[in-house]
Order: structure tokens, then sequence, then C-alpha cells
């Protein structure tokens, strides 16, 4: 639990240097995931696809997350 904390802090700090970096969104919608901060994690999973509008793994990831909301 505290590498996922660890990671999220990380990745808003190089969003905060670089706010088009979309591995450190990606990064960090992950790591909120697995906190559990399913509506803040499927927001980085957005902000992927509207800069790399083809990544196949935030598609994957946000794809889980509305199932997640869902049901």
């Amino acid at each position: 639990m505290c590498r996922y904390a660890a990671a999220e802090n990380d990745c808003c700090t190089s969003l905060a240097l670089d706010d088009k970096y979309t591995k450190a969104y990606l990064r960090r919608g992950v790591a909120r995931r697995s906190l559990g901060r399913w509506e803040e994690a499927g927001e980085d999973f957005r902000a992927v696809l509207k800069l790399e509008p083809s990544n196949k793994q935030a598609k994957v990831e946000l794809n889980e997350i509305q199932k997640k909301q869902v049901g």
C-alpha cells in the first residue's frame, strides 16, 4: 500500500513539471486504482487517452474501472 502512495506522489511531481507526460498519468492511474480510488484513476486514464487516443493500456484500464463502478 505504501508503494502505491509513493508512486502516486512521484507521478504528481512529474506531472507538475510536465503535464503532458502520459506515462506519469498512466502510472498514477494504476496506483490510484490499486488504492481503490476509482474516480481519480479514471480521470488519469482519460487524460492519457486525450493525449494518446490509441493507448491500449489506458483503454483497458478505463474499461475495467467503468465495470467496477457499474457493478
